[in-house]
């Protein structure tokens, strides 16, 4: 923007000076042709930036979706604490059903609003750069992302070489502004030519500071990007991986809340009433196979 501007301002000077009845000049052009193309710089600075901001917000929902599926199994076992324990089978097949429909709910709109998120990303990224069809019009929004926005993988060397040149030079200005020795040939050092050297400093350890949080959350948008791409929509998850899953969140839950939480069997039970599924779906699937 600072670019834009000014050339915009360069521009405008040379139109003003400019004689209108005669031919453009190579000032004006030059000026022109400049301000062209800064502006479709910044479109594209603009449209990678919008880019970004889609993928920054599916790889939060991504990140999001492990706990809150656990959450919802915390949520079915403590939904079940007050209630007595099962002592029959069909009592142990009602609150196992009951149990398995409240945390399936949950994973199932989970998956929907991924889904949906992938979704939108996808379309984004096709609206924005139309030419990302293609594995090789993907690659190159990848390196436009990162290596011609100053984020490639040699930017922190780059960015901590800079930090280094520039306090070398302040300390040479400053050391030169106290002194107040004057080489041959060359003007004394002004407050200004400090202060500017200063300034060349702050400005080189906010760019690596920055480069910190920009380049691992760019990686990370990056990289749910690429997984909307490739993302093929399965079938919903067997009932024996799903109950699997879901007693191993449980007897990890009994694990966390044993020490500060002693009440009654709930998670225990709740891990024993999924391991059953388990068990009961894994006959159904393998009847030549005897559970271990």
């Amino acid at each position: 923007m600072d670019r834009l501007a000014r050339a915009t301002t360069v521009l405008a000077e040379a139109t003003a000076a400019a004689d209108a009845d005669q031919p453009a000049s190579p000032q004006e052009d030059a000026a022109l042709l400049s301000r062209s193309s800064l502006h479709q710089e910044l479109d594209e600075l603009t449209a990678r930036h919008a880019l970004l901001m889609h993928a920054s917000v599916l790889a939060d929902a991504e990140a999001a979706a492990e706990p809150a599926k656990h959450a919802a199994v915390v949520a079915a076992a403590q939904a079940t604490e007050g209630q007595r324990r099962p002592s029959t089978a069909a009592e142990m097949a009602a609150a196992r059903d009951a149990f398995m429909a409240h945390v399936n709910g949950a994973d199932d709109r989970i998956a929907q609003t991924l889904s949906e998120q992938r979704r939108l990303t996808r379309e984004a990224l096709q609206r924005i750069f139309p030419y990302a069809v293609t594995s090789r019009g993907r690659h190159t929004v990848r390196r436009n992302l990162l290596e011609n926005s100053g984020l490639g993988i040699d930017a922190y060397q780059q960015a901590s070489r800079a930090i280094g040149e520039n306090a070398r030079k302040l300390q040479s200005v400053e050391a030169a502004y106290r002194s107040g020795a004057v080489s041959f040939g060359r003007p004394s050092v002004s407050h200004d030519d400090v202060e500017q050297a200063r300034a060349a400093l702050q400005c080189a350890e906010f760019r690596f500071a920055d480069l910190r949080i920009s380049r691992p959350n760019t990686l990370r948008a990056l990289r749910a990007l690429d997984r909307a791409v490739h993302h093929e929509p399965s079938g919903s998850e067997a009932p024996a991986a799903r109950a699997a899953r879901i007693a191993a969140q449980s007897r990890e839950r009994s694990k966390t809340t044993a020490p500060t939480a002693p009440r009654t069997h709930t998670a225990t039970t709740a891990a024993e009433q999924v391991h059953q599924a388990h068990h009961s779906a894994a006959q159904q699937h393998q009847p030549g196979v005897r559970p271990a």
